[in-house]
């Protein structure tokens, strides 16, 4: 009997460098400098890497890897003895995420597994790779925040880190945090904007998260209250998403199904995409 397995899958967009362009011309330069595999770079005393890259007009297929050096112990169920897997010298442990890269459109379309890391680490090892910042927004289900944004707000609460370097040109509110951050050598923020008790906010804290939720903002959490008495609704946890099943072949699933499944992700939410800002 075939085994199978059920993963999420994310869209986001790709912004490199102040400008914000997306990432089709670097990655080609990258593919003819290094080759399909891209170098493996330490991060964070963790190793990541780009493998198996192929372009088919304008559409990529790669698999962004965690390279574990540290393999779990196994133990036999027999006899329940535990010892180490047996590395050879340079071998790692291979975590796998597999995505699609559409140009055209300027969107990724990502099968999750937190066991190889997140987009979080992507956009850092490719800001490696490329030499500038590199950033991979979440398309946002907008119908979920057009409704939460047709009410009126009490209270708004995010955090965001410090960056080294601007994607774009930020909102003045937005560039003046990250100053504050600088002078005094923090790298984590939280932020809460609260009304009167009974109130609400003014009608610009619509904008602030939309400006939050934005490609060029560093927010990591964005959650809103509608009343004084109200539970947080979490923004973020609300992307764009949808879910795969393919069948596994030993450790990984199958590749060729989870490319085919990811496209047709992609086609159950085109129209989605398409709405959305850079969806040309």
């Amino acid at each position: 009997m075939t085994k199978s397995k059920d993963y999420k899958v994310y869209f986001a967009r790709t912004k490199q460098g102040k400008k914000g362009i997306p990432i089709s011309t670097a990655l080609r330069a990258a593919v003819q400098t290094h080759g399909t595999n891209l170098p493996a770079l330490d991060i964070s005393n963790e190793w990541y890497q780009i493998r198996n890259l192929v372009r088919t007009g304008t559409v990529w297929q790669g698999v962004f890897a965690k390279l574990r050096p540290d393999p779990p112990h196994i133990v036999n169920s027999i006899n329940q003895v535990e010892r180490e897997i047996d590395l050879q010298h340079g071998d790692h442990i291979v975590e796998k995420c597999y995505f699609i890269f559409r140009e055209r459109k300027n969107v990724m379309i990502w099968q999750v597994n937190r066991q190889a890391g997140s987009l979080h680490w992507a956009e850092k090892y490719l800001s490696r790779i490329f030499n500038e910042v590199v950033m991979l927004p979440l398309v946002m289900n907008e119908a979920e925040l057009q409704r939460v944004l047709a009410r009126d707000l009490y209270e708004i609460w995010y955090t965001y880190d410090r960056r080294t370097s601007n994607l774009s040109n930020p909102p003045v509110w937005t560039q003046g945090e990250f100053d504050m951050l600088k002078r005094v050598d923090a790298a984590h923020a939280a932020v809460k904007l609260r009304a009167e008790r009974g109130g609400r906010l003014a009608s610009a804290a619509k904008d602030l998260v939309r400006g939050l939720i934005a490609s060029d903002s560093s927010a990591k959490k964005v959650r809103v209250r509608l009343t004084d008495e109200s539970e947080f609704i979490e923004l973020f946890s609300a992307p764009l998403r949808d879910s795969i099943t393919v069948p596994i072949e030993g450790r990984y699933p199958l590749a060729r199904a989870v490319y085919e499944e990811l496209e047709h992700a992609y086609d159950r939410h085109r129209a989605d995409i398409a709405e959305q800002p850079d969806g040309v």
